[in-house]
C-alpha cells in the first residue's frame, strides 16, 4: 500500500513540474523522485558520469526553493577525461575533468575550467546524478542522463 501512494505521489509531482514554466521556482527538493542518491567509489562514479547529461533543476538551500532551468544546458562527460558543456547548443565550457576525494565529504569533480554547475560533490540515483556546488551551502544542480 505504501508503494501505491509513493508512486502516486511521485506521479502527482511530476505532473506538476512538467507543467511549470522553465525558469520558474517551485517549491520542493531536488531530488523528490529519488530517495536514495548514493556516493560511489571514484572508479564506479567515474564510469556512471561517462555520458550526457541534461539540466533538470536548481536548488537554492538558502531560500529551500528549487527552480527548473530557463535554458537547456547539456554537459557530455568523456572516458580519456575531457568534458564539454552547451547552453542552447552553444558550447559555454570545454576542458579536462577528473574526481578526488573532497575532505571527507565524497567525491568531488575537478575541472580545468570553471564549470559551475558540474562542480562540487557528487552523487548518483538511477539516472540523476547530484552536484553540491558549495560544499557547505552551494546550490544543488540536478541532472539526468540522456545519453
Amino acid at each position: 500500500m505504501k508503494k501505491i501512494i509513493l508512486a502516486m505521489l511521485i506521479a502527482s509531482a511530476t505532473f506538476f513540474v512538467g507543467c511549470r514554466k522553465d525558469g520558474e521556482i517551485i517549491n520542493h527538493q531536488p531530488a523528490q523522485s529519488c530517495n536514495s542518491f548514493q556516493a560511489y567509489d571514484s572508479l564506479t562514479s567515474a564510469t556512471k558520469l561517462i555520458g550526457t547529461w541534461k539540466l533538470i533543476s536548481v536548488y537554492n538551500p538558502w531560500t529551500n526553493t528549487t527552480s527548473l532551468p530557463d535554458r537547456t544546458v547539456l554537459v557530455t562527460f568523456y572516458s580519456d577525461g575531457t568534458f564539454y558543456e552547451t547552453e542552447n547548443s552553444v558550447v559555454s565550457a570545454n576542458g579536462n575533468w577528473h574526481l578526488q576525494d573532497a575532505a571527507g565529504s565524497g567525491l568531488g569533480i575537478i575541472t580545468s575550467v570553471p564549470c559551475f554547475r558540474v562542480s562540487g560533490t557528487l552523487s548518483f540515483c538511477s539516472q540523476q546524478a547530484l552536484f553540491f556546488t558549495g560544499f557547505i551551502d552551494g546550490p544543488v544542480h540536478l541532472f539526468e542522463k540522456i545519453l
